[in-house]
């Protein structure tokens, strides 16, 4: 039997990201940006924390794997995540 299990959710609220593995939900305000990085020859998507989620979340380092893409292309997936942030003001449009 196939269990659907894994699944990406943005709301309002922010990112709710769970895997068999592992569960990451992060606030709309803990997200500073998204990032492609290449593994392997594959894309990876990161997520760039601010830096109080950083400290608050006792990581490293802003940059974390967001393993999200479930079998859709990277890019797709990439896109669609840079969609849902805030734009800034005064830039572009």
């Amino acid at each position: 039997q196939l269990l659907v299990w894994s699944r990406l959710r943005i709301d309002s609220k922010g990112y709710s990201l769970r895997s068999w593995f592992r569960r990451i939900d992060l606030r709309r305000d803990e997200v500073e940006d998204f990032l492609r990085s290449e593994y392997m020859r594959r894309t990876l998507i990161l997520v760039k924390l601010t830096k109080s989620a950083t400290k608050e979340r006792g990581l490293p380092k802003p940059e974390m794997p967001f393993p999200c893409a479930f079998g859709r292309p990277a890019d797709e997936v990439f896109e669609i995540l840079l969609e849902t942030l805030p734009k800034a003001e005064g830039l572009g449009n």
